[in-house]
């Protein structure tokens, strides 16, 4: 369980949330959405302890963290050293955790299909996405924070990504995801928190999720659109 009291955080002048009161059980599926620069990114680098400079208190399984071991984090940005090749990429994280392959990288490969023995350098964005998937899912972790896993993945890919996601919750594991793709965190979520005014106001349900179009579209907009189009 992952658990946030009062949490703030802000930039000069900025205030993208403050006081924020929230808890995350296992084996459920928490979507976080907001509009670009809303702060899902920082709230995302507050919660892992990427970014310390934040107000507040965070708690796993009730203790005060430094970070959680059991925690995998796919960024929206991605970084990769230099002339790795995809399969030291992804025994690096297996040695980040102390683990032994055991045939985790080709069974999850199997799915993936990438060619783990070229250079990262060489992969499409999409192949990079994918390879990044692979290296949370191979360490067995019971947290996954995935920001904007969907970008750069094909269609196939997507169908994949939700199939897994869905197989995480069963499996009882804490998944918290950002992405645009609307429809789908409306069906695989649990909960979504929509950032926005300074507030992370949670929907807990299907009904409440009917709400959030109306949050993300400024009438203003729709106005003007219909101005244009008329």
């Amino acid at each position: 369980m992952l658990t946030i009291k009062n949490l703030s955080k802000q930039f000069g002048e900025n205030i993208l949330f403050e006081n924020v009161n929230l808890e995350f059980k296992q084996g459920k599926i928490i979507a976080v959405i907001g509009k670009n620069g809303a702060g899902k990114t920082t709230f995302f680098n507050s919660i892992t302890k990427i970014d310390t400079n934040y107000k507040g208190e965070l708690l796993y399984k009730g203790e005060a963290y430094q970070k959680i071991n059991e925690l995998g984090y796919i960024p929206a940005e991605l970084y990769f050293y230099p002339k790795i090749t995809g399969i030291e990429y992804l025994n690096y994280f297996l040695f980040s955790r102390g683990l032994k392959n055991e045939d985790k990288i080709e069974h999850w490969n199997k799915l993936f299909q990438l060619p783990l023995k070229d250079y990262v350098d060489d992969y499409s964005t999409g192949m990079k996405k994918k390879l990044a998937i692979m290296g949370v899912l191979i360490q067995n972790n019971d947290v996954f924070i995935l920001d904007e896993p969907y970008n750069g993945l094909d269609i196939e890919s997507c169908l994949l990504l939700d199939k897994i996601i869905l197989k995480l919750k069963a499996n009882n594991k804490l998944v918290i995801i950002s992405s645009h793709i609307l429809s789908s965190l409306y069906e695989l979520s649990d909960q979504i928190l929509l950032i926005q005014n300074k507030e992370i106001k949670a929907f807990n349900n299907k009904e409440e999720f009917k709400q959030l179009n109306d949050l993300l579209i400024d009438k203003d907009i729709e106005l003007a659109i219909d101005g244009m189009m008329g």
